[in-house]
């Protein structure tokens, strides 16, 4: 099989995130941190550890960084943590992900907050001068931004929303499920107050850990509640940061094997692996670009180095296209709305089924990218 869905989940891992995996799971598996013997001990510090590896990456301090079993349950942990009443404005990037939307639509029918979305052209750029009006209109208390879309691969800028909305001093919180460990982050590090990360994507672990980055002062309540290991007659959650919302047991073997992809990562260079994918979704859209029948949603070179592109095949549904590429040339690739839910109006991508998405990784080859480029070209 040939794998273009690494925007889902990145696929297969290196050797060593698997050798590591096994590793753990056969002689580490215990609950890390909640017993007075030598192997609670070592496990806890692979979880220190890779939480040192994570602020790294991000240009902070270990203490910021909280443990989630994936990125969407650190997403449902920052917004039900957040404040929240009927007087909360939320802005919404139409790039976002139903990570973030529909936690976002259970709170505005709880307390009927509004929730806007920020002007963005058919294009895909920010209308700069509609956002700094809506801002004066409704002030900002909470700006949500997927840094990357999922589905296009578009970056937003990050930036300029932060810069216009500056002066209202919102929560912003920036969704880098699909940057982090694919390109440098800490230059816009310090416009945001919290980063949600996924640890099975761009950063090479397994399934089963993400998490959040607090790099403002604001204090989240707490969205969940159970055992830490510790103080365990206190009905109250501990104060230490990690132990205040890290609850159960850690996955251990997920952490080792994060621990393991964010060192391959730094070995290879992310700059190297960003080149890779965008060599290899530079070529298969200039040998399409040409071809009536596929077009091309927010097409943009300076996107490419993420290895997402997404397209749409006249005369087919998106879901038709991926099941001929399954069946007749065992190429796997994304179709369909992609948990994206604004999107497909921007692009016009909602009465063909949402798009087919093309997601390259480090292992795939130009010689792939040639099998999709010629089965494409059958359609």
């Amino acid at each position: 099989m040939i794998y273009f869905d690494n925007a889902a989940t990145s696929f297969p891992k290196p050797e060593c995130v698997l050798t590591k995996l096994d590793e753990v799971n056969r002689n580490l598996a215990v609950n890390a941190g909640r017993g007075s013997y030598s192997l609670a001990y070592e496990a806890n510090e692979i979880i220190n550890d890779t939480r040192c590896q994570i602020a790294k990456l991000a240009g902070t301090s270990i203490d910021n960084v909280i443990f989630y079993p994936s990125n969407t349950f650190a997403m449902n942990g920052v917004i039900n943590g957040l404040k929240w009443d009927k007087h909360k404005t939320v802005y919404v990037s139409p790039f976002e992900h139903n990570a973030v939307m529909r936690p976002l639509s259970l709170k505005e029918k709880q307390y009927g907050c509004k929730i806007k979305i920020l002007p963005f052209s058919s294009g895909g750029k920010l209308n700069s001068d509609e956002a700094a009006r809506l801002f004066s209109i409704d002030a900002p208390d909470y700006i949500f931004i997927n840094h990357a879309s999922n589905v296009t691969g578009t970056i937003l800028p990050v930036e300029e929303i932060c810069t216009l909305a500056k002066q209202y001093n919102p929560i912003v919180i920036l969704d880098i499920a699909q940057t982090f460990g694919a390109i440098d982050i800490k230059h816009i590090s310090r416009f945001v107050d919290f980063l949600v990360f996924a640890g099975h994507k761009s950063l090479m672990g397994p399934l089963g850990v993400g998490g959040f980055i607090n790099l403002s002062d604001y204090e989240l309540n707490l969205a969940f509640a159970g055992g830490t290991g510790s103080d365990s007659l206190n009905l109250d959650m501990p104060q230490s940061s990690a132990l205040r919302y890290e609850i159960g047991s850690p996955n251990i073997a997920a952490i080792a094997g994060l621990n393991e992809g964010i060192k391959w990562i730094e070995n290879i260079g992310i700059n190297n692996l960003a080149q890779h994918k965008q060599m290899l979704i530079k070529a298969l859209v200039d040998s399409l670009k040409d071809n009536r029948k596929i077009h091309f949603c927010l097409n943009n070179e300076e996107n490419y180095k993420l290895g997402v592109i997404s397209f749409v095949v006249d005369g087919y549904e998106a879901h038709d296209v991926g099941s001929i590429l399954n069946y007749e040339y065992d190429i796997a690739v994304r179709t369909g709305y992609h948990c994206a839910p604004l999107i497909h109006s921007l692009i016009n991508a909602k009465d063909s089924g949402g798009t087919i998405r093309v997601s390259v990784g480090y292992f795939n080859t130009l010689e792939e990218i040639q099998k999709l480029i010629i089965a494409l070209r059958s359609l």
